[in-house]
């Protein structure tokens, strides 16, 4: 009982401190370390947001191109389903919040048919300002290619 009171008052290590003080050489060891790897640290940490950034981009512009390949199937004629394809993708990026200059959207009807298909291609230019962070500079293109089937039993008339 005794001996958990000295613990409780003094501390574990208290006495030996107050006694012999710290080891030479090791004052402010800790603050270097932590001057060096706090900057690092923050780099990563700002690395893994701009990575993270750059693949949402890149998600949004594959999933406007799958858009523009399904609003493509439902038309029934070629003209139609690129004019849509066109619309759907500009229309699901700007909702989506990503600017894309320059935006070019095109829509394959070479197997366009019943049990054909159709296949979207969206590339989108994407400033590292705009999705990573203010002020770097740069770009990066982005092009996707999306498919979608034609229904076997549909009639174009």
């Amino acid at each position: 009982m005794r001996a958990g009171l000295w613990v409780l008052r003094r501390g574990l290590l208290g006495d030996a401190m107050k006694e012999h003080g710290p080891t030479v050489g090791q004052g402010g060891g800790l603050t270097v370390e932590m001057v060096v790897l706090t900057p690092l640290l923050v780099l990563v940490i700002m690395m893994m947001v701009a990575f993270g950034r750059l693949e949402r981009a890149a998600g949004e512009v594959t999933d406007a191109t799958r858009a523009a390949a399904e609003a493509g199937v439902v038309w029934t004629t070629p003209a139609q389903a690129t004019d849509a394809a066109q619309q759907t993708a500009a229309e699901a990026l700007d909702g989506d919040g990503v600017t894309c200059s320059p935006f070019a959207t095109s829509l394959d009807t070479s197997h366009w048919g019943p049990g054909g298909s159709v296949t979207a291609t969206v590339t989108c230019t994407v400033s590292f300002s705009a999705v990573v962070f203010p002020g770097i500079p740069g770009s990066l293109m982005l092009t996707r290619h999306v498919s979608a089937p034609i229904e076997t039993y549909r009639s174009f008339g």
